[in-house]
């Protein structure tokens, strides 16, 4: 049995095609990560959406870049602002949501993601990614 990093994406696809294998249908027949499937999928708004909640995550790096240059936000809060948003992640029911989508160039709900991230932080009892999260969410004004 091989076993296969699931950080370069890439390599793997190449690997199973140099064998004959297809990436997404060959796992998807055999069972693997079935239990993954996602409830919910991230719905991108037709107009591009208004105001921050609909930024892309480009502009969002962008401005907290600058924030942070100007001393507005602190370097944790940079840090989370600049952090490539995951593939998938949960809401605070428990349901999977599919990021994957999501590119530099594509408005996103930043509030909703933000608050959920905070809610699931203080239902763990992290403080201290539920203050940093925080701090993000008052720093884009919700």
């Amino acid at each position: 049995m091989e076993i296969y990093s699931l950080r370069p994406m890439n390599a793997l696809a190449y690997r199973l095609q140099s064998k004959g294998l297809n990436a997404l249908g060959d796992t998807a027949d055999s069972g693997i990560g079935a239990e993954l499937r996602p409830r919910q999928q991230v719905i991108l708004p037709e107009d591009g959406g208004s105001g921050m909640d609909a930024m892309t995550p480009r502009q969002l790096r962008e401005l907290a870049f600058e924030s942070y240059q100007n001393g507005v936000i602190s370097g944790e809060t940079y840090a989370l602002l600049s952090d490539e948003l995951p593939m998938q992640t949960i809401d605070p029911e428990g349901g999977l949501v599919d990021l994957s989508a999501i590119t530099d160039d594509t408005p996103f709900d930043f509030k909703d993601f933000y608050q959920s991230q905070l809610t699931i932080a203080k239902t763990l009892g992290d403080d201290g990614r539920a203050l940093a999260l925080q701090s993000v969410i008052d720093f884009l004004g919700y």
